[in-house]
């Protein structure tokens, strides 16, 4: 009886072990995939953060890159609300392209 009892016990160990190695290997391939993405979405930010991007995107709104800087910071300073309104609207609409297209699959990395 006490044998039986044994058995039984080493049995549910062994599939006790296997069940848990089954999950910490999920559990690296979700990390892994996870790391891909971080490194995916950080590059697309660094790309879409150069200079000449967001001189790109900010084109549409009027707004252009200061070539003479010299000049004082106020005299600089005309911003309205609307371009303000203009530009976050932009950024919203470039943030969800990016959630877009994380969620389709179809990330792209540019370097």
């Amino acid at each position: 009886m006490f044998l039986a009892l044994l058995a039984v016990v080493y049995i549910y160990n062994g599939h006790y072990a296997d069940k848990t190695i089954r999950n910490i290997n999920q559990t690296a391939k979700e990390v892994k995939e996870l790391q891909y993405e971080y490194k995916t979405v950080k590059s697309e930010v660094m790309f879409r953060s150069k200079q000449s991007e967001l001189a790109k995107a900010v084109e549409p709104l009027g707004l252009k890159e200061l070539t003479n800087r010299t000049g004082s910071v106020e005299s600089y300073n005309t911003v309205t609300e609307d371009n303000e309104c203009k530009l976050a609207e932009l950024i919203l609409q470039n943030n969800n392209q990016l959630k877009t297209s994380r969620q389709l699959g179809h990330m792209e990395v540019r370097a």
